[in-house]
């Protein structure tokens, strides 16, 4: 598909001044089959906790799993459209 999602997302993660220890990225995404956004909470890393885990919509391997994910391509039913927050 030739869309632009994900490029916002790419640009803001290019010019984030990131410290290395970030754990969650608040990100809006779009699902592929009918568009549609939602706010959701990524973890940064693949440790789940049964505390949080109801809050956390998707799990990946540090910042270079996040940019995967604003690829249409990316395998799976949505892409990261934008960055809100990484923290």
């Amino acid at each position: 598909m030739d869309n632009n999602y994900g490029t916002k997302a790419k640009e803001r993660i290019g010019s984030m001044k990131l410290q290395g220890n970030e754990t969650y990225c608040t990100c809006e995404i779009v699902w592929h089959d009918d568009e549609s956004e939602e706010t959701v909470t990524i973890k940064l890393d693949c440790g789940v906790e049964e505390d949080e885990d109801d809050d956390i919509f998707f799990y990946v391997k540090g910042i270079r799993g996040l940019l995967g994910l604003t690829d249409w391509d990316n395998g799976e039913d949505f892409t990261i459209n934008d960055i809100i927050e990484i923290y």
